[in-house]
């Protein structure tokens, strides 16, 4: 005779115990790294937490950005480094540095002096 099991799961809400509907994923920023939480929430809480999130959303777009993921300069860890004024197509330098008689690899990075002479040359 073959027996036979079944495995029933139920999630209960975070926040006040009743049956959850399932589970909802908030991203919070705090400075330099954002944290993803996960929550059970019941249907009432998961209405409390998107108007939350709205009103949040709200409030963030009367602001300005001051952190984050942002560019940095070229300068910044480099003393009297300085940014080119226009930014040059690395295939074109090479095409140009071939015809030139200068040898320059297929990939990786065009040293200085070839940028140079290539501004110079333009």
């Amino acid at each position: 005779m073959a027996r036979q099991e079944v495995v029933s799961y139920s999630y209960s809400c975070d926040i006040c115990g009743k049956d959850a509907d399932g589970s909802h994923k908030v991203a919070y920023g705090n400075g330099t790294r954002p944290a993803i939480y996960e929550l059970d929430l019941c249907a009432s809480d998961a209405k409390k937490l998107a108007k939350a999130q709205d009103a949040l959303v709200a409030l963030l777009a009367r602001g300005r950005r001051s952190g984050g993921s942002r560019q940095r300069s070229v300068s910044a860890g480099r003393p009297g480094a300085k940014r080119s004024s226009t930014v040059s197509d690395p295939a074109a330098i090479r095409a140009w540095a071939v015809q030139q008689g200068y040898e320059v690899s297929e990939r990786g990075r065009i040293s200085a002096a070839l940028r140079e002479a290539y501004a110079g040359a333009k």
